[in-house]
């Protein structure tokens, strides 16, 4: 009986049977995994549209960080490292990934990361972890809109968000006794990792702006 023969590729593994059929697993690795579904989420967005090639909208854009925030939200401390390396990951494999069999990884990437079922997200109910996640989140998601200048309107209104909880996290942080050294920077990723868990992050952010601006 002939073996399956393993082909590693980056962020999956194909196992070629003894009849030739390929069945595609995800990566054991978290960040090749989450960089992977990331890539798959923006192809499965653009196959969707007239435009392969085209902008992404600012929900798909969302869709394609989401993997990468959970990855860093795995631990109670959110790991901005772990992020980001799946951020960086991404634009490295996306032609691999696009050029290969992206579509039967649509579904292996929605068992690894489940869409929450809520369209609205719902953010904590502690204000001080509300404010000093939804600020993490704005600056997350800011930094991967801000390289397309086709995110303008969104941006902005990200902008008015930091100025309005500029003026009210100080103060929440200072009654509570928190300061700005590392006690403060580690509430500050708590929080994250609360909010990158509740859903899409650009639709978490609208909760954020709707909120509070």
């Amino acid at each position: 009986m002939k073996k399956a023969l393993l082909l590693v590729l980056p962020g999956l593994i194909v196992a070629v049977g003894a009849c030739g059929q390929k069945q595609v697993a995800l990566s054991a690795d978290p960040v090749e995994r989450a960089a992977t579904c990331g890539v798959v989420a923006a192809a499965h967005a653009r196959d969707n549209s007239t435009d392969f090639k085209g902008p992404l909208s600012v929900e798909a854009k969302g869709e394609t960080l989401r993997p990468a925030l959970l990855t860093g939200a795995q631990q109670e401390s959110f790991s901005t490292e772990q992020a980001g390396a799946v951020v960086k990951r991404m634009p490295e494999i996306a032609d691999t990934v696009i050029d290969g069999k992206w579509k039967k990884l649509v579904e292996p990437c929605a068992q690894a990361y489940p869409v929450v079922a809520t369209a609205t997200p719902e953010l904590p109910k502690d204000p001080l972890v509300a404010g000093l996640g939804c600020d993490m989140l704005r600056q997350f998601v800011g930094r991967a809109l801000a390289s397309d200048g086709r995110y303008e309107e969104t941006l902005a209104r990200y902008g008015a968000l930091e100025r309005k909880l500029d003026v009210k996290l100080a103060p929440m942080m200072a009654r509570q006794g928190i300061g700005n050294g590392p006690e403060g920077a580690e509430q500050k990723r708590k929080a994250m990792s609360t909010v990158a868990k509740l859903g899409n992050p650009t639709a978490v952010m609208d909760a954020c702006v709707q909120h509070y601006v």
